[in-house]
């Protein structure tokens, strides 16, 4: 089964970080992310992340499976100190993203978890 990841559009203004709530992790359930994070500063400069990652959910918290994670980013260079990393919160899969100081960016995030369900 695909579970689309909802198209999200957040900003920041500075380079204090923003936990974004990508996804809840279904009991009982194996899946890949595969996730896009695209950033558009309000003066142009952007960036664009995806990543791909495995995670599982028995009876309790999810979890990622093993180490491999896989992330492509291409930024340019005003755009070198900004961050978009993938955690999880008990049974929620949260994006984190940080910009930079006195620099309104847009995040916009997209994707897919293909899950055994």
């Amino acid at each position: 089964m695909i579970i689309a990841v909802l198209p999200s559009n957040q900003q920041t203004t500075s380079a204090t970080p923003l936990v974004m709530d990508v996804l809840k992790v279904k009991e009982d359930s194996t899946g890949i992310l595969d996730l896009y994070v695209l950033a558009r500063s309000s003066d142009g400069i952007r960036a664009g992340w995806r990543v791909i990652r495995s995670l599982a959910r028995d009876s309790g918290n999810a979890s990622f499976v093993g180490a491999g994670l896989a992330v492509i980013a291409d930024k340019q260079s005003g755009a070198a100190t900004w961050t978009a990393v993938i955690g999880l919160s008990v049974s929620t899969l949260q994006l984190t993203v940080s910009g930079a100081a006195d620099k309104t960016i847009t995040w916009a995030v997209m994707g897919n978890f293909f899950v055994d369900y």
